[in-house]
């Protein structure tokens, strides 16, 4: 039930990771933003945003969501983009058009929302566009100060942003610097400073998707002209920014707890499996099994080998061809060499070759293991004989049918298992563990992605957090998970007898390559060579 379970996320996985399911192949982030924003006599606002685009893909739009006050509004607002030849300036239409005319753009107030949008063409390329206006009923003016607080970046953008600069500019300079006051929000890295007398300056590098920025000034009310509000402002400010400065630290300190207790979770997390291992995975130690074993310790069939050897069950061709050798060992079948001349080009590397044919030669298989006979059964009805099939004629069979092969295969490898099962390899109690071991991570890994998901309020993402841990971290963990695995106490002093075996024939054999029909020279060391993966 595990591994079926584990194959659906797979599959699932694979799936939604097909670019017709997840268009990944389309994406765009910003390099760069600039804004330069001056603050007007008359307490208006001029805004230039120069943001650069990375566009992965094609576009042809974009958009901008300024939100506003009711008593603020946009004017004059132009939108250009830079190329090769200069400054190209779009042209305003009526209201957002499904038709997307290049070089255009629309404007359109809804409520507390200002919505542009731009269209252009754009394929695999980096452009910079340009939008400014002019901005009214944004500054405050108070008895005291004056107070410009502007989101220079909305939670809307759901890429990335390098590197972010934004530069305020008063109408002249202030008598006294000290007057001058400039606070940022948002990101934890964003560093806001006093330039001159007249200039703010607020950075932020890495910024993440969703990420709101603002910035928060406070100046002489002589720079500005126009009604006062009839109350003093700077007290008021100072305390709230004071409030938020406290929040920050607060948020910090806890980032700063969260990450401590992360870091010693992951620390127990893995201790603990370490403690697992060493009682429940660890091999027992063999005492008197020699580095090179000169014969094979008994007589087990080779898949079964390879089964016991590789904990996991994992059975590959090499088991298929151990088999059959195994067989023709036995006197199931016999296998002809029939040698012939291969002629080079023009005469030139011209070399002997051989043609393989096998011979059923037993006419009764009842006394062998269920996946000999099916072996026997599917190899030689690949032939074009009752009892006889070439290797040609096997290997095209196979080819040309791939789902019978596949269901063969399947079936094949399922038996094996069967009987690996059958022998208790593996002790029952590690492999509960090696489970335990998979859904515990698999389930740590979707909690911190959920949680990833949770702190950037990238909601769209809980999907994929998901699945794609539930999937990939199936996969790895199970993968990962076998060294929780351990012979039975028998059984791992026969596995250590193969090992020193497999051992003694890579060090010491040199029958890599031997033909099939060495196989009467070498008997039992061809067949479990194979088996080992030592022939080939």
């Amino acid at each position: 039930m595990f591994k079926k379970l584990l194959l659906v996320f797979i599959f699932l996985g694979l799936f939604l990771l097909h670019p017709k399911v997840v268009s990944a192949e389309k994406s765009y982030y910003f390099p760069t933003v600039d804004i330069q924003i001056k603050i007007n006599k008359d307490a208006s606002v001029d805004v230039v945003e120069e943001r650069q685009f990375s566009f992965s893909g094609s576009f042809t739009r974009v958009y901008w969501d300024i939100p506003l006050k009711n008593s603020q509004r946009l004017e004059n607002i132009r939108f250009f983009e830079k190329t090769d030849f200069g400054t190209k300036e779009y042209q305003q239409i009526s209201g957002p058009s499904t038709a997307r005319p290049v070089y255009s753009f629309a404007s359109n107030r809804n409520r507390e929302t200002q919505h542009i949008e731009a269209y252009h063409s754009s394929n695999n390329i980096t452009k910079t566009f340009l939008l400014s206006y002019h901005l009214i009923g944004a500054i405050n003016k108070y008895q005291d100060i004056g107070e410009f607080y502007w989101q220079i970046i909305g939670s809307g953008w759901d890429t990335r942003t390098n590197q972010v600069r934004a530069v305020i500019i008063l109408p002249q300079d202030a008598t006294n610097k000290s007057e001058l006051y400039v606070w940022g929000h948002g990101p934890f890295n964003g560093t806001s400073k006093i330039i001159d007398s007249h200039t703010f300056q607020f950075d932020v590098a890495n910024l993440p998707a969703k990420q709101l920025v603002e910035i928060r000034t406070v100046f002489p009310t002589s720079l500005i002209v126009g009604p006062s509000l009839p109350k003093n402002g700077l007290s008021k400010i100072q305390q709230e920014e004071d409030g938020f400065r406290q929040q920050t630290i607060l948020k910090q300190s806890l980032l700063l707890l969260a990450m401590i207790v992360i870091i010693l979770f992951a620390i127990g997390w893995v201790i603990f499996w370490i403690i697992i291992w060493w009682k429940k995975g660890k091999e027992y130690s063999v005492i008197d099994v020699l580095k090179y074993v000169h014969f094979p310790p008994n007589k087990r069939p080779p898949a079964l080998v390879e089964a016991l050897l590789s904990q996991d069950q994992v059975i590959s061709s090499n088991s298929f061809s151990a088999t059959l050798l195994d067989l023709a060992r036995r006197k199931y079948i016999k296998i002809e060499a029939q040698e012939h001349y291969a002629q080079g080009i023009l005469g030139i590397g011209g070399k002997k070759e051989y043609d393989y044919i096998l011979h059923l030669q037993k006419a009764s298989i009842n006394n062998l293991l269920d996946y000999e006979q099916e072996l026997i059964y599917f190899v030689f009805g690949k032939g074009t004989s009752l009892n006889s099939v070439s290797l040609k004629e096997l290997t095209t069979g196979m080819k040309t049918s791939p789902s019978e092969t596949k269901r063969f295969w399947e079936k094949w490898t399922k038996q094996i298992k069967d009987q690996a099962d059958q022998k208790d390899f593996v002790e029952e109690e590690s492999k509960k563990w090696r489970k335990r071991f998979v859904t515990g991570n698999v389930i740590l890994i979707i909690l911190i992605a959920v949680g990833l998901v949770f702190i950037t309020q990238a909601w769209g993402a809980i999907f994929h957090a998901i699945i794609f841990p539930a999937v990939f971290g199936g996969f790895f963990f199970h993968w990962l998970g076998r060294f929780l695995l351990r012979w039975n106490q028998d059984q791992a002093i026969e596995a250590r007898q193969w090992l020193g075996f497999k051992n003694f024939l890579n060090d010491f054999s040199h029958f890599k390559n031997e033909l099939p029909q060495a196989l009467i020279i070498w008997e039992e060391m061809l067949v479990y060579g194979t088996a080992l993966g030592v022939a080939k």
